[in-house]
């Protein structure tokens, strides 16, 4: 009987797990660690050329900014062609991002090695 009312037990104690991106998006709420994670991911895509890696970042910091409807209005682009941008399935034009990275609060600044 013991064991049983154990097993149906809840343990006040028993840390609860998140999933990363429930943690990251509160995360990137915040200005400077939305720019230090894009500029990682930056810095990666420079080590290993994977385009999708940055696509991604930008898709988790526009989530943590309000969303692709809010950066649509920003950027006077439609939801659909965000959504395509961001899932690192095509290279989006200069414009594209240059555009992206304004609407988010950023600029870009180009830096020597």
């Amino acid at each position: 009987m013991l064991i049983k009312k154990l097993k149906n037990k809840k343990t006040s104690s028993a840390k609860k797990s998140v999933k990363y991106k429930d943690w990251l998006i509160p995360q990137l709420e915040n200005k400077k660690q939305a720019m230090s994670y894009l500029n990682a991911a930056i810095d990666d895509y420079q080590n290993h050329g994977k385009s999708e890696i940055v696509m991604l970042a930008f898709s988790h910091v526009v989530k943590a900014q309000g969303g692709i409807a809010e950066l649509a209005k920003k950027t006077k682009l439609n939801r659909q062609t965000l959504y395509r941008t961001l899932s690192g399935k095509r290279n989006p034009g200069l414009d594209t991002i240059l555009n992206l990275i304004q609407a988010l609060g950023f600029r870009l600044k180009i830096s020597a090695n």
